[in-house]
């Protein structure tokens, strides 16, 4: 949520565009990179891209939030593998996807930099650049309006669902800190680094493709331009007022 859409998108061309990273190692392999970042296909990847780490967080807090006392108990009646997951972290979690679900939900149905940025003609278009459109080009207001008000219908109707689904379970207190799965074996590590080093292969190489293409000789020259400073002090104080304004009120 912190990362600028845009640059996010500059990250992700740098890397699976057609003059990117992987093109240019599939060439010097001598195999052709079929894939294009543009149009669905694009937007869905940067839509994960985005929402992996903010669901893999939240998913990893509800599970944080499971008493020790539980974990001990199934431990002493040999809960292992599946029984464990399904009768003491499954009824954790089921309380947390609709609520995830339904945020990064509304997160793509409202995304408009990202879907402009790779949208690759009509199938990609959304309500999002529907509204804008209806207001930059046709000068449309109450079409316009009328996509808004649909847009905001859908996301009530979603937020409303996952909350009937959903219902808090207050963690309470916890004196057993730190505990370990006594089910926590070699393959399972095996798996969870596996998975981890998958994620770090998606999220990683756009990053890194922005620093390295961002740090070149033009760096000095562009830090020292003026109107680079006037920009960054003009969204730090949007940013310190709308802060310090929403803690107030």
């Amino acid at each position: 949520l912190i990362l600028p859409v845009l640059v996010a998108v500059f990250g992700i061309l740098s890397v699976y565009g057609r003059q990117g990273w992987l093109a240019s190692l599939c060439q010097s392999l001598g195999l052709e990179w079929t894939f294009s970042p543009y149009g669905l296909q694009g937007i869905l990847l940067a839509h994960v891209f985005f929402n992996l780490p903010m669901a893999s967080r939240l998913l990893l807090q509800a599970l944080e939030n499971i008493p020790g006392e539980q974990r001990q108990l199934a431990a002493q009646l040999g809960m292992r593998g599946w029984h464990f997951f399904r009768f003491v972290e499954w009824p954790w979690l089921r309380r947390q996807i609709p609520p995830v679900a339904a945020l990064i939900f509304m997160l793509c149905f409202a995304s408009f930099a990202t879907v402009l940025s790779l949208g690759g003609g009509p199938q990609a278009t959304t309500i999002e650049l529907a509204i804008y459109q209806a207001l930059s080009y046709d000068y449309d207001p109450a079409r316009a309006a009328m996509l808004a008000l649909l847009q905001m219908v859908c996301c009530l109707g979603l937020v409303l669902l996952s909350q009937r689904l959903s219902k808090a379970i207050a963690p309470g207190t916890t004196l057993l800190q730190g505990w370990r799965d006594p089910d926590d074996r070699l393959h399972s590590r095996i798996c969870d680094t596996v998975l981890i080093v998958l994620a770090l292969l998606l999220l990683l190489p756009p990053l890194l493709a922005v620093i390295v293409d961002g740090v070149n000789r033009q760096l000095p020259e562009v830090l020292a331009q003026p109107v680079l400073w006037q920009a960054l002090w003009t969204s730090l104080r949007i940013a310190l007022a709308a802060g310090v304004l929403c803690v107030v009120l």
